[in-house]
């Protein structure tokens, strides 16, 4: 009876979208009765009871409720029912408010309604089902245990015919499958012109709805797609899984794999605020999150696994702010990839064009046997003022051989400033990564407060064996390159007389920043196994007034 309570009240959520149906109150012994919505102000439950207020008030005691449901009304509900090669539409408004056009299993509308609110309720299965509207207000699409597959966009949502484009409530009740074909001409199998709002209808003890984009991407739509309940599923996509304006997550569930393309696409804004996201990103060069312009992470559960060459959990242009949740990654790529002009990319948790934030409550935890990974790869300002940040890498180093240059893992690689202010951070690199860093910064890095835990057991590089009688030594007895060049005449032995071997070692490093470092804060602890702690270009301040002798330890 709790469950059915908090159900219930649940249910009411929804009133005012649902202004045409009525509730029914199952009462046992077949017993029944039936309010009007529009006859109701307030539902309550007070001392045991369910108190219904408003035109006609009414009492039940909740011990006597078996369940409840809304009566479909259809005032304001256009009905579509698929069944094989047909389809039924049953059309309250009339020929001239609505237009239909109905071919086999494609139902084409025309409204002119002009009302918000109009229901579509679409239910029952078809092989070649089509669904297309052209709307003149915002309207609510229902997909009831909807089945439609074929050559075409199965849903398809136009502008209106003044050109302006309408929003789409979208509700799911039961589990609904989409699919397009290879033939589709437009570019996936939910095609919008309007903003998508999805969410499981308040009455449904399941919605599910799983896509498959099989000529290009599962959802395209020119405005933002958000996302409060439900379950969305998206296990195959030719292109990219949600390609849209924008994307805001507030609840539910969204599941992404086997996409050709990016997990989601947007131009604009990825906002998560609550809920389950997950990615499997196994093609190459390719993310689980991309936007040009801001990712914000406030909230919810983010799980991604990520083995494509050279891919990405995350990849913004302008700005990542991860201040909330938690956002899980594992790099497992065993390659790089390689691009155009030798170009190579390795495998990210986080990267971003210009600056990263981690604050507040952030929980990122990054692992994997990904070659080269980077924890988080910034091309811009790093800020770390909060959250927990951890990552294990236990990946090898790669020899780019074209580019004569070797490439290991590091925890954070920023290309501008590090600050790091709050927080906690961990960050762990195995043996097998030569030369790795733990923090590599081309700018300054400064640490005021906060935990900061490294260690760095990758070792170092042989760049130059006298002993060898040839060309240079990489690792610690293996042949390699030489870090940041080749050495062209490698060793050369003196045969007039004796001579004593050369030898020169690049080696990992916990630290190295190519600016200024100032440590004046925090509980530091940095290690680099046969390597350097901390390694600066620049000038290095470390202490603090009233400071200690363990504030640092190296």
């Amino acid at each position: 009876m709790k469950r059915f309570s908090i159900l219930l009240f649940a249910f009411f959520l929804g009133l005012l979208l649902w202004a045409e149906r009525s509730i029914i109150f199952y009462l046992g012994n077949e017993e029944k009765e039936s309010v009007k919505i529009s006859d109701v102000d307030t539902v309550r439950f007070k001392d045991g009871k369910i108190l219904v207020e408003g035109k006609n008030k009414k009492s039940y005691d909740i011990s006597d409720v078996d369940s409840a449901k809304f009566d479909l009304g259809s005032k304001d509900t256009v009905f579509i029912t698929y069944n094989n090669n047909s389809v039924v539409v049953d059309n309250p408004f009339g020929a001239d408010a609505i237009e239909t056009n109905t071919k086999d299993a494609h139902v084409s509308l025309v409204s002119h309604v002009g009302k918000k609110g109009v229901v579509y309720y679409l239910s029952g299965s078809s092989s070649d089902g089509v669904f297309e509207l052209t709307p003149d207000k915002s309207f609510t699409l229902v997909f009831d245990n909807l089945s439609l597959s074929g050559q075409q966009s199965p849903i398809v949502l136009n502008k209106g015919q003044n050109d302006e484009s309408f929003a789409a409530t979208v509700h799911l009740i039961g589990k609904s499958e989409l699919a397009d074909g290879t033939d589709n001409k437009l570019k996936s199998a939910i095609y919008s012109k309007s903003k998508l709002k999805i969410s499981q209808d308040s009455l449904a003890s399941e919605g599910e709805l799983t896509i498959r984009g099989n000529k290009q991407h599962a959802i395209n739509s020119a405005k933002r797609v958000e996302i409060y309940s439900g379950n969305v599923i998206i296990d195959q996509a030719e292109g990219d899984g949600i390609n849209a304006d924008g994307l805001e997550f507030y609840g539910g569930k969204l599941s992404i794999k086997d996409t050709k393309g990016d997990g989601i696409d947007c131009s604009e804004w990825i906002f998560i605020q609550d809920g389950e996201l997950s990615f499997n990103v196994s093609s190459d060069d390719k993310k689980g999150l991309k936007c040009d312009s801001i990712i914000e992470i406030k909230g919810g559960n983010i799980n991604v696994e990520v083995t494509g060459k050279g891919s990405k959990a995350l990849k913004a242009k302008k700005k990542v702010q991860f201040i909330g949740g938690d956002l899980s990654v594992s790099l497992d790529a065993k390659e790089p990839f390689v691009g155009t002009d030798n170009d190579y990319g390795y495998n990210a948790a986080i990267a971003c064009d210009g600056d990263i934030w981690i604050g507040d409550s952030g929980k990122l935890q990054v692992k994997g046997s990904g070659i080269a990974a980077k924890g988080i790869n910034c091309d811009a300002n790093i800020l770390i003022n909060g959250g927990t940040y951890s990552v294990d890498l236990t990946g090898s180093y790669y020899d780019e051989k074209v580019n004569k240059d070797t490439v290991s893992c590091m925890g954070i690689k920023c290309d501008g400033n590090v600050t790091i202010s709050g927080g906690k951070q961990t960050i762990k690199i195995g043996v097998d990564a030569k030369l790795a860093k733990g923090i590599k910064a081309d700018g300054d890095l400064t640490i005021t407060d906060g935990e900061l835990t490294i260690d760095v057991k990758g070792g170092y590089f042989i760049t130059k064996d006298g002993g060898s009688g040839g060309q240079s030594q990489g690792g610690q007895s293996q042949g390699g390159w030489n870090p940041g060049g080749w050495n062209q005449g490698g060793w050369n032995w003196n045969m007039g007389g004796s001579s004593k071997p050369d030898y020169e070692y690049a080696t990992s490093k916990a630290i190295k920043v190519e600016g200024d470092v100032t440590i004046t804060g925090g509980d530091n602890k940095l290690s680099a196994s046969s390597g350097k702690g901390l390694i600066c270009d620049g000038n290095i301040v470390l202490g603090r007034e009233n400071g200690s002798d363990n504030d640092l330890v190296l």
